[in-house]
């Protein structure tokens, strides 16, 4: 992560001066050098002249302490203007302004440039962390052959790609050394030249369980290499060339040395003999070595080898001392709460029991084939819905947080109680996750974008913060893993103070997910970076005009009010009525056609009990 993509000088506006809104007099200007690495960018502060002219180039500068800092997790939106074609505008996720001007045009969008490839790299990594070690993760750093443990290793190839091929000449008492790396693990596996010739094509391939390197990331994971080999057609690559030169210069040199011999030319004989015996060690050397090393001739074989897999496993001792129980109950574990757990295994199976024994307290599996009597109260006082899906295909959800105390005092006046509306959203969330985006880990995930415009004081009132926190922990506990990004909008000035005192508070992976903005133009550019503009309704800059109405009339809300008001009418004390069962399945099969075919990929339970 310390790699330095760029660095160069330039200048920086003054933090107390620079505002949204860009001026060629907004800011103060004062000389900084530039560091952009793959984690984050650095702004220290220059040491040496600076020439009038700003010719000073970086080497007539040093380093001095470091100014400010941006992490690019911490980055919602980079932007150059075509006004002031010199000046990179950065917006951070709490809608703080960093803005540098650089030397020229050209060095501003190759900074900008550089800045896009960094933050994309930084997302993938994140993405892959958060999604969890994939076969596509592991790979092959490089590839040896050691014809005699006495004998060095020889680099056959460096970073070969799994599937690829290549040709090697191996002995009897050769050992072909694969070098693999993954997220989880890394080793070394080992191959013989016996183990290699038994392959035949059309077997399965040959699989060796990599011995872990010592300071492997897991103990208990290690990497299992799958080989494929056959007898090479040809000789090894450029051999035939080689042999062509190597017998064609040694005739020569034996040609030399008979003409010398004729002219009694003792000197150049000897000379022409000596060349021509340092070719033939030098060509053969690997077997002169091994044939002195073994004190036996061995035959070479030609092998054309292809790694066809390198996967990650549990370590066969690791699996001697676990009963079939524990295994199955290993398998049964969600991988989002091994995520939510980072990666601690017993937390994430005593939070997973923890949650399966809620959803059967509270007959989770089968809420939705049971009527909803709180619905169109909890929709009526309080908005909050789902709208479509974003441009990695997750769902959007909105809520507005203004005017919350209202909320809680209208539908507490209707006779919902506050376990009820808690419900409620369980219910939401599981004809979201069950119906419309069933997708396993790490897919299956919400973009969800808080609108506080109005909010005031009176909305921090105990009995709201009681009755959110109380649901907070619900969808934490409960849903690990369920968010992919957070928009906190419209905040008024205040909330500022509130978010610093917060935010030490907020677990660092969701925080760094958190994004606050305020100002229509900001809020419309960052929420277009991540919603196409036919999905974002037009009240935040969108083209979306839903007949009815985006509020509440998405897809979505379409979809789970229909539903409902089917349950509601069609419920008759029995979650397994065949006529509830059908539209359930009827219902998959036209949102989510692989949940209607595989029993066991997160349906309610009574259903998977009829399919």
């Amino acid at each position: 992560m310390d790699e330095i993509l760029y660095l160069g000088t330039f200048t920086m506006g003054g933090r107390s001066l620079a505002s949204r809104r860009m001026s060629a007099n907004v800011a103060l200007w004062k000389w900084r050098i530039f560091m952009l690495t793959t984690a984050e960018m650095l702004c220290f502060k220059a040491t040496g002249s600076v020439n009038d002219d700003e010719s000073a180039p970086v080497s007539s500068m040093a380093l001095g302490e470091v100014r400010s800092s941006v992490h690019l997790s911490d980055i919602l939106h980079i932007e150059v203007n075509d006004q002031f074609a010199r000046i990179l505008t950065v917006i951070r996720s709490d809608g703080r302004v960093f803005r540098v001007r650089a030397r020229t045009p050209e060095q501003c969008t190759e900074i900008a440039t550089t800045l896009r490839k960094a933050m994309q790299l930084f997302q993938d990594a994140l993405f892959k962390l958060q999604r969890g070690p994939q076969p596509e993760d592991n790979s092959i750093s490089c590839v040896t052959i050691q014809h005699e443990s006495s004998l060095p290793e020889a680099v056959v190839m460096s970073n070969p790609a799994v599937g690829g091929g290549f040709q090697v000449e191996m002995y009897p008492s050769s050992i072909l050394r694969f070098y693999v790396n993954g997220p989880s693990a890394n080793g070394i596996a080992l191959y013989s030249c016996e183990m290699l010739t038994r392959s035949k094509k059309g077997q399965p391939p040959v699989t060796v369980e990599a011995d872990s390197l010592g300071n492997g990331p897991r103990d208990d994971h290690v990497l299992h290499v799958a080989v494929t080999s056959e007898k090479a057609l040809g000789a090894l690559d450029g051999s035939d060339e080689n042999n062509r030169r190597f017998w064609g210069l040694t005739s020569f040199l034996a040609a030399m040395a008979a003409v010398m011999n004729s002219m009694d030319n003792g000197s150049f004989e000897l000379l022409a003999w000596l060349s021509a015996l340092v070719l033939f060690l030098t060509r053969f050397h690997e077997r002169i070595s091994l044939l002195l090393t073994t004190k036996r001739f061995s035959q070479a074989k030609q092998l054309h080898v292809v790694c066809v897999g390198v996967t990650m496993g549990k370590s066969e001792g690791s699996l001697e001392g676990d009963d079939e129980d524990n295994q199955e109950e290993e398998l049964k574990l969600d991988n989002r709460f091994l995520a939510g757990c980072e990666g601690d295994v017993e937390e994430a199976k005593e939070r997973y029991a923890a949650t399966m024994k809620w959803r059967k307290e509270n007959d989770v599996d089968t809420i939705l084939l049971r009527p909803s009597d709180v619905f169109t109260d909890m929709k009526e006082s309080f908005t909050h819905f789902v709208h479509k899906k974003d441009r990695h295909g997750h769902l959007i959800s909105f809520e507005f947080l203004g005017g919350q105390r209202k909320a809680l005092h209208d539908f507490t006046d209707r006779g919902v109680t506050e376990d009820e509306a808690i419900m409620h959203h369980v219910r939401m969330m599981e004809f979201m996750w069950n119906v419309v985006d069933p997708r396993p880990f790490p897919e299956g995930n919400m973009l969800k974008i808080y609108d506080i415009k109005g909010i005031s004081m009176a909305d921090m009132s105990s009995d709201v913060v009681n009755y959110t926190k109380k649901w907070g922990e619900v969808s934490a506990t409960y849903n690990p893993e369920r968010v992919y990004q957070i928009f906190i909008i419209n905040p008024p000035a205040w909330f500022n103070l509130i978010w610093k005192l917060v935010s030490p508070l907020v677990n660092p992976k969701t925080r760094e997910r958190i994004h606050v903005l305020r100002g229509q133009k900001d809020i419309t550019k960052a929420l277009l970076e991540f919603v196409a503009p036919e999905n974002l309704p037009k009240e935040y800059g969108g083209e979306c005009q839903c007949e009815g109405g985006c509020f509440t009339h998405s897809p979505e809300e379409i979809d789970i009010r229909e539903w409902t008001t089917f349950v509601n009418a069609n419920y008759h004390g029995d979650v397994n009525d065949p006529v509830l069962v059908d539209a359930y399945n009827k219902l998959l099969k036209e949102l989510s056609p692989a949940m209607a075919l595989a029993p066991n990929t997160g349906c309610p339970q009574a259903l998977r009990k009829t399919n």
